[in-house]
Parts: structure tokens; C-alpha cells; sequence
């Protein structure tokens, strides 16, 4: 999740309404920052937020906790750094 990208309420109604009829589970992601972008991660309160809209909406919701902040291996943001091509 990202923020102001797609981390509001409207923007989690929204989901509902695109999955309505659709079994399945949702998996939220927060961005993890890295150096030459300029998305930043959905502060904690927005993810909160959006997560207890889905789960009012009747859906199961995790938050997946990141696991690549210092090899940038998150959710395949794979890279080496500064100065250095993108996998």
C-alpha cells in the first residue's frame, strides 16, 4: 500500500465492490520504501482503516509485514542499491 496511491477509504469501498461475488482472501502490502522512488508507505492508520472497511465488508483481510527493507527484496523489489540496475 502506498500513500495517497491507494491506501483510502473510498479506495477500499471501492474494492468491495470490484470483488463482489469473487471468494477470496486479500492480502495488504505496504510499500517498502527504497531510495529513488517517490512513493512512501501507507502510514499505519490508513492501513488500519482500509483493512477494518474489508473485513466490515465481509471479507477476510491480512496485513502482510515486510521482509525485505534491507536487501529490498520485498514483494519483488528486488534490487542492489544506488548506482546499481534493477532485477
Amino acid at each position: 500500500m502506498m500513500e495517497g496511491v491507494n491506501d483510502s477509504p473510498e479506495q477500499a469501498e471501492e474494492l468491495l465492490k470490484v470483488l463482489e461475488g469473487v471468494k477470496c482472501k486479500i492480502n495488504l502490502i505496504v510499500f517498502n520504501p527504497h531510495e529513488g522512488t517517490v512513493y512512501r508507505e501507507s502510514p499505519q492508520e490508513n492501513v488500519d482503516t482500509f483493512r477494518d472497511i474489508l473485513i466490515r465488508g465481509g471479507r477476510v483481510v491480512t496485513v502482510r509485514q515486510s521482509r525485505g527493507e534491507d536487501s529490498m527484496a520485498a514483494c519483488g523489489q528486488l534490487g542492489e542499491g544506488k548506482g546499481k540496475r534493477m532485477r
